[in-house]
């Protein structure tokens, strides 16, 4: 259950990052329409300390490397970067979980 929630709110914090580069911020600094980057700028926020602690509290059960760990906490930095992260080290460790 844990390693799922983990992929779930990385997927939801990239999404957030999306949204908040590609669409609202456009809207804040062209069309000066602010509000929706104060909600989802906060969502992102709250979303991305999540994505860090749930890494952190799950650290020591995933099987991976300290620089694994830490390209993983890396990538709720960069765009698409908790998409990637996801697919090439949450997801086969879940497939995994799931076939033993």
């Amino acid at each position: 259950m844990g390693l799922r929630l983990l992929r779930i709110v990385g997927i939801l914090e990239g999404a957030s990052l999306i949204i908040l580069m590609g669409v609202c911020m456009p809207l804040k600094y062209i069309y000066n329409i602010p509000e929706p980057t104060e909600f989802v700028g906060m969502a992102h926020g709250v979303l991305f300390v999540l994505f860090e602690v749930m890494i952190l509290y799950f650290m020591s059960s995933l099987p991976l490397s300290k620089w694994k760990i830490l390209i993983l906490m890396l990538s709720a930095i960069v765009p698409f970067g908790t998409w990637y992260a996801d697919v090439k080290f949450l997801k086969p460790l879940q497939q995994k979980d799931l076939s033993n």
